[in-house]
């Protein structure tokens, strides 16, 4: 895991397997700043426009790989996902990152 800011507050938590993961929280800028510098600050848009603000026309489906969980089985995800939403007659998009973070 990488190093985390000072100003980027955490805790520890044990797991039930053992295992440990840390929760982190931010008080201001400096924290915010830590968090954009862990790379952990991700902006989902609101998925509407702003002729009809209170109705989305779009659903975002995001594919994130747990741990342990190879890159080509997120690939056969996001093909499988891609058949369905075709299959259905709906549009889709992907969207997917310019370079992937090394694991």
């Amino acid at each position: 895991m990488a190093d985390i800011p000072s100003a980027v507050h955490q805790l520890r938590v044990q797991k039930r397997d053992g295992s440990e993961s840390v929760r982190v929280w931010v008080h201001d800028l400096a924290g915010l700043l830590g968090l954009v510098e862990m790379d952990a600050v991700e902006l989902h848009p609101w998925n509407a426009t702003i002729d009809d603000i209170e109705r989305a026309d779009r659903v975002v489906l995001d594919l994130d790989p747990g741990e342990g969980v190879e890159w080509e089985q997120v690939i056969e995800a996001a093909l499988a996902l891609r058949d369905m939403l075709e299959a259905s007659g709906l549009k889709r998009w992907p969207k997917a990152p310019a370079a992937r973070a090394s694991t």
